[in-house]
């Protein structure tokens, strides 16, 4: 498993800053546990920039100095803790990026055997990693065109399409191999209206699904996971 933030603020800002610092010195403390690689993403001119390590992020310099920075007023930050059999390396820490989005997961989908059935062959070649969390990533992408860009609509099928593969025939719910999905995704233009709120997150955030506790902190829009 994982741990994420996202967050969408007013104007470019460090995301150390948006959750005060104490709050992002016990986030950080969380890559101890969490220590199989780190990631950031923010965007300039509409695109994300990405830096990622498979290092233990309270033990690596440059996360440290990006995250005192202004990057910007959308972005990810993410802790990996690596799903048994999948590869500890830079290819596969997250977030991943396609076009303008932006994604980061927490969880893991099962059978790993099956994990092919997710892509198409066309979008299956042009995965990066070995992790099932970008196959789930550009599932969405592969079903956003096929809603004509409605992001509820492609996540809907992505995650129904989860539920399809994973056959109560050969799938046992145990809670060690339930499937599991926390996953925050960003792009630029998009508006979100958080359901729990009536703030308007103004350049765009995060659409998640469920599983695990999580914080949403809509005054600084910034939602851990």
């Amino acid at each position: 498993m994982c741990r994420l933030l996202g967050y969408c603020a007013a104007g470019e800002v460090p995301v150390a800053s948006l959750i005060g610092d104490e709050g992002f010195h016990q986030f950080t403390a969380l890559s101890a546990m969490h220590s199989d690689g780190w990631g950031m993403a923010w965007y300039e001119a509409g695109q994300p920039q990405i830096r990622k390590s498979p290092l233990r992020a309270d033990e690596t310099p440059e996360y440290d100095k990006l995250a005192q920075q202004p990057l910007g007023d959308l972005g990810l930050l993410h802790f990996r803790w690596a799903t048994p059999g999948l590869g500890i390396n830079d290819r596969n820490c997250h977030p991943f990026s396609y076009g303008p989005y932006a994604m980061a997961h927490n969880g893991a989908i099962h059978p790993h055997d099956r994990l092919h059935e997710l892509l198409p062959p066309e979008w299956e070649r042009q995965l990066v990693s070995t992790t099932d969390s970008e196959r789930y990533f550009l599932g969405i992408m592969s079903r956003l065109a096929v809603h004509d860009g409605d992001m509820a609509a492609a996540i809907a099928g992505t995650a129904a399409a989860n539920g399809v593969t994973v056959s109560p025939s050969t799938y046992r719910k145990r809670s060690q191999d339930r499937s599991a999905m926390t996953t925050f995704l960003a792009e630029p233009t998009f508006r979100w209206r958080d359901s729990s709120s009536t703030n308007r997150l103004t350049s765009a955030v995060v659409s998640w699904l469920s599983s695990g506790p999580s914080t949403r902190e809509t005054n600084n829009r910034a939602i851990r996971a």
